[in-house]
């Protein structure tokens, strides 16, 4: 074959074997850039194909890694425990809704803490409680809470009847304590005797060993 450049710019490939002839079909006419690749274009092009695909495994495994910490993983041992312990004791399951009902959308406020603040409601029953409606990051409190009035059973501590869990909502429901807060009748010397506050100084300290000593350790 014999490779030839036309005036204007143009290559001329004919065949001179036998096979080939000089016939017209067996020559090509074009520009050289019709038959040579751009090695440099097919270099970016493997180049972003690679990036692509590299960034695709990696947020691939980014949001596998996130599922598994939030959907195996995302559970302390402690909470764990607490849905063991709940299921079998005699604690009621309340609904948000029932609660909020109960509560009348949170209207009486009872006290706050810095775990969350305290209602007053009524349920279908006719029963005074207090809810305490706990801030979103005690969740780990919550359970362990849970699992710790599960145990106890005193005359000198309140006791709780049921508790709410509907995704980051986290209720407990306890008795209602009559006659409001026990600061403010100690606060007003009016109220209450010396002889009524050693009793109730007492009490409170049968309490605390209860749940110190017998209670945790029992």
């Amino acid at each position: 074959m014999n490779l030839s450049a036309s005036e204007s710019g143009h290559l001329m490939l004919e065949g001179t074997d036998a096979k080939c002839g000089l016939s017209p079909e067996n020559s090509l006419f074009g520009s050289l850039s019709m038959y040579v690749l751009d090695f440099k274009k097919v270099k970016w092009i493997y180049l972003y194909v690679f990036c692509f695909t590299l960034g695709g495994i990696e947020i691939m495994f980014f949001m596998l890694g996130w599922w598994a910490l939030f959907s195996k993983h995302g559970i302390p041992a402690s909470i764990e425990y607490g849905y063991k312990m709940v299921s079998s004791t005699q604690f009621r399951r309340f609904t948000y809704t029932e609660l909020k009902k109960a509560t009348k959308n949170f209207k009486v406020e009872l006290g706050r803490g810095g775990s969350g603040a305290v209602y007053k409601g009524v349920l279908a029953d006719g029963r005074a409680v207090a809810v305490k409606k706990l801030a979103n990051e005690f969740q780990e409190e919550f359970w362990a809470e849970m699992t710790t009035i599960g145990r106890i059973n005193h005359m000198h501590l309140v006791r709780m009847w049921g508790f709410c869990s509907e995704g980051r909502r986290q209720l407990l429901v306890y008795e209602y304590v009559e006659n409001s807060s026990l600061d403010r009748h100690l606060s007003r010397a009016d109220i209450l005797g010396w002889k009524q506050r050693f009793a109730v100084a007492l009490g409170a300290a049968k309490g605390l060993a209860y749940l110190h000593h017998e209670c945790l350790n029992g």
